[in-house]
């Protein structure tokens, strides 16, 4: 009885080596699979550690120049203020205005007294040149 049975049972084994084929090339397949989303998952892990390295450099830089930025605030007060300073101690000890208003009512009268000698056309005439010391410009 046992050898009726002989041929049912290689159909069978022929059957389980098939489909144990079968499962070996799905197994194979699944564990493609499985190696490419755990590739992908690292790929997007290094993404977002680019990430955020990249807005961590950002974030450093934009409170370097807000620190920067104010510090360059505070220099441009200071400067201001030594500025004014010496502006104070020109006019009162120096009397810088006062010499530099002479100095160019002197290169005025010079210029029109040299004018007053050189032959300029009449709409030039009278001669009346004007020098501004301060904008350094001259102008009739």
């Amino acid at each position: 009885m046992i050898d009726s049975f002989a041929p049912e049972k290689r159909g069978c084994e022929k059957q389980i080596n098939e489909i144990n084929g079968n499962m070996k090339m799905v197994n194979d397949k699944i564990n493609a699979i499985l190696k490419i989303n755990k590739q992908l998952e690292e790929d997007r892990s290094l993404e977002e550690q680019g990430l955020k390295i990249k807005l961590s450099i950002e974030n450093l830089l934009e409170w370097s120049l807000k620190g920067k930025n104010k510090a360059l605030e505070a220099d441009i007060e200071s400067l201001k203020k030594q500025i004014g300073d010496i502006k104070q101690t020109l006019s009162t000890q120096y009397n810088v205005e006062g010499k530099l208003k002479k100095t160019e009512a002197f290169i005025n009268n010079s210029m029109n007294e040299i004018g007053r000698n050189l032959d300029f056309e009449k709409y030039y005439q009278p001669i009346n040149l004007r020098f501004d010391i301060d904008k350094f410009e001259l102008y009739h």
